[in-house]
């Protein structure tokens, strides 16, 4: 029943926090048959993307096939950079599905123009333990203008290296 109920809620209930949470309680009980509704949120706008940040982390947590290139694209320029972060850390969780893509997606995020997708990639490549991605950090930390993310890309820089 109450599987039931959580699938509907996350499909089409008009709250959007109620849709957001719905998709984590079926991701932590994974649920199989919600993946198709994670996929459909994906494209859903919703105030502070948070329908779309749900589905992201639900189908990071549920690991369904496929789930890496759903996801993949969100990591890109063209969203909120809170929704890009959360696409970046997905895709560093759904690495095993293929981890050329995965590793490509963080260097893509690592080149774009805002900052919170920058760090949150070079960190995600650190997680990914790539090295290499240490090419791309070092030229990132010689060409940042503020010096406090210059200095958390090098951080990252000095992690990989050392993993």
């Amino acid at each position: 029943f109450a599987t039931t109920v959580l699938l509907q809620r996350a499909a089409t209930d008009d709250s959007q926090r109620v849709r957001a949470e719905s998709m984590r309680a079926l991701a932590r009980m994974n649920v199989a048959e919600a993946t198709p509704i994670f996929m459909n949120a994906l494209q859903t706008s919703s105030q502070h993307d948070i329908v779309r940040q749900a589905a992201i982390n639900a189908l990071a947590d549920a690991k369904p096939a496929g789930a890496l290139d759903a996801v993949a694209p969100y990591a890109g320029e063209g969203y909120l950079s809170r929704t890009r972060a959360e696409a970046i850390n997905a895709v560093t969780r759904l690495s095993a599905q293929n981890p050329a893509k995965a590793r490509d997606t963080l260097l893509a995020a690592l080149r774009g123009r805002e900052n919170r997708p920058r760090t949150t990639a070079a960190r995600a490549l650190v997680d990914l333990g790539d090295k290499s991605a240490l090419p791309a950090l070092a030229a990132l930390a010689e060409t940042i203008r503020s010096p406090e993310i210059a200095e958390q890309i090098k951080t990252a820089q000095r992690d990989l290296e050392a993993k």
